[in-house]
């Protein structure tokens, strides 16, 4: 008996779509790399990777967290504002030797900024940051009038008098 295989009419024109993409990529990473830096952070579209953060608002605090890997804690600048903090830094560039037969270079050098603003009264001058294993912490006080306060209020049976 026969083997019978079968194939698929487009696999070869999926490797090739794939080939090109990769390729279309590869370009404009080339093209744009170098161009982060000029271009002003958009929240809409972070093309150029800059660094992502969260920010938690709790009972006392505000809290945030940045991922900035591969930087060392004397390489990044805190600015914290009454109405915003600012992360900033820069990214050691390494010298790429060209000899070294590179297949990929991805890697980010160069300076990053990123303001996130607040939507609570802080205490700038009581804010502190840690930094462990490539995540920074920014831990800012709430100012006395923007803490949240909460209270239960009694239901009444709505009872016609």
């Amino acid at each position: 008996m026969a083997n019978i295989i079968r194939r698929d009419p487009f696999y070869e024109m999926d490797r090739q779509i794939n080939a090109l993409r990769r390729n279309m990529d590869r370009i404009f990473n080339d093209l744009l790399g170098g161009v982060g830096d000029l271009i002003p952070y958009s929240s809409e579209a972070d093309v150029f990777g800059d660094i992502r953060v969260d920010v938690l608002e709790r009972d006392n605090d505000v809290l945030i967290k940045a991922d900035v890997p591969g930087i060392n804690e004397k390489d990044i600048d805190i600015e914290v504002t009454d109405n915003d903090v600012t992360i900033s830094g820069k990214y050691e560039e390494e010298t790429k030797d060209e000899g070294k037969g590179y297949i990929v270079h991805e890697r980010r050098s160069g300076a990053f900024s990123r303001t996130i603003p607040m939507n609570v009264d802080i205490v700038p001058d009581k804010a502190q940051a840690k930094f462990n294993n490539g995540v920074l912490e920014i831990t800012i006080p709430k100012a006395e009038g923007s803490k949240r306060k909460s209270i239960k209020l009694k239901i009444d049976k709505g009872e016609n008098k």
